[in-house]
């Protein structure tokens, strides 16, 4: 019985030893697996911390992208009123031109119907007085040696400087 007891003796020690290399193993898979989670808890913790970093620069240039798009509007809103104003200053102006060129128009064809009336007049009464009658063709007298028909002296001038009857005047 001794050896058997021995026997039980070195076999429960080497339970024990197995059991607790066993239990140094199971521990020492317990430690790497504790740093392991510690690694990618800290590798998490980076992660959350970069997401949050690229999600505060996404929101400040999106907010800095609006306040650019919204100044960009208010320029353009300013040019255009710019442009309408010098658009509706331009059309004022040419308005007023386009009136004092009428009215001097106006002013200036009344002036020359005026002028042209009493051109008219002027030269009707100057007409009037002193009308003669342009002379008439004077026939020869038959000769005695021509047995022709009678010929015409004609002493008209044509296109004379004359004083003749109506004024040769037109506008």
């Amino acid at each position: 019985m001794s050896a058997y007891v021995m026997q039980s003796a070195i076999n429960a020690a080497l339970e024990r030893m197995v059991r607790e290399k066993e239990e140094e193993k199971r521990r020492q898979q317990e430690r790497e697996a504790r740093n392991r989670q510690s690694q990618l808890d800290r590798l998490a913790s980076q992660r959350a911390s970069l997401a949050a970093q690229q999600y505060n620069r996404m929101q400040a240039l999106q907010a800095q992208q609006q306040q650019l798009m919204n100044e960009q509007a208010a320029r353009a809103a300013n040019l255009r009123l710019g442009y309408e104003q010098q658009f509706s200053n331009l059309q004022t102006t040419n308005q007023a031109q386009l009136a004092a060129i009428n009215a001097k128009a106006e002013t200036d064809l009344y002036n020359l119907k005026t002028t042209n009336n009493a051109v008219t007049s002027s030269l009707q009464i100057l007409g009037e007085g002193t009308r003669k009658q342009a002379p008439t063709a004077q026939t020869s007298k038959r000769t005695r040696k021509s047995a022709g028909a009678r010929t015409t002296q004609a002493n008209l001038r044509i296109g004379s400087q004359a004083n003749t009857s109506g004024a040769n005047f037109s506008i």
